[in-house]
């Protein structure tokens, strides 16, 4: 699905039809951004270190937040298209933002992706990956997730030789 939908991204006609839909995948699924907090971001938010890309996300919850490796290419390829100070995203009429990619997405060629199920897939991945839950909820912003049981479902068991050793506290770090 989500090669479907870098297809998608890159199809676009337009430049920033274009763009907008790469910084749509890379954020949310690269960094587990929202809607409202992608339409935040300016060019000094995205952040550049030896150790990699994070995403500096102002708004109501503010926090740095590591971008996924393979979207380092579309947020620099973005970012070095804009001005110092500039938004990302570009001009907007809309005045919030919560709704904004959905909206963008309706009107691009093809299907686009929702946000959300991006969002959820960075969340899947971190959790398959056994990211500690307390980083994992600081990077996505929450202090709780009411749809952790539904995310889990994508997430394989322990195998049951770790089982033990795990909750027994016999694994070596």
């Amino acid at each position: 699905e989500m090669i479907a939908f870098r297809q998608w991204a890159v199809g676009q006609s337009k430049m920033v039809k274009r763009h907008r839909a790469m910084l749509m995948l890379a954020l949310c699924a690269g960094a587990g951004l929202t809607s409202s907090e992608v339409s935040l971001l300016r060019t000094e938010n995205i952040v550049v270190t030896r150790a990699g890309i994070t995403i500096d996300v102002p708004g109501n919850r503010p926090r740095r937040v590591p971008l996924m490796a393979i979207w380092d290419e579309w947020v620099l390829a973005v970012r070095d298209e804009r001005s110092a100070g500039e938004s990302l995203w570009g001009a907007s009429t809309r005045q919030d933002g919560t709704s904004l990619l959905s909206k963008f997405a309706e009107n691009t060629e093809g299907v686009g992706p929702r946000s959300d199920r991006l969002r959820h897939t960075w969340l899947v991945g971190h959790l398959r990956n056994r990211v500690p839950m307390k980083d994992l909820f600081y990077a996505a912003g929450v202090t709780k997730m009411e749809n952790l049981s539904r995310l889990l479902i994508y997430c394989e068991d322990l195998p049951a030789a770790d089982y033990l050793t795990v909750f027994r506290g016999e694994v070596a770090r």
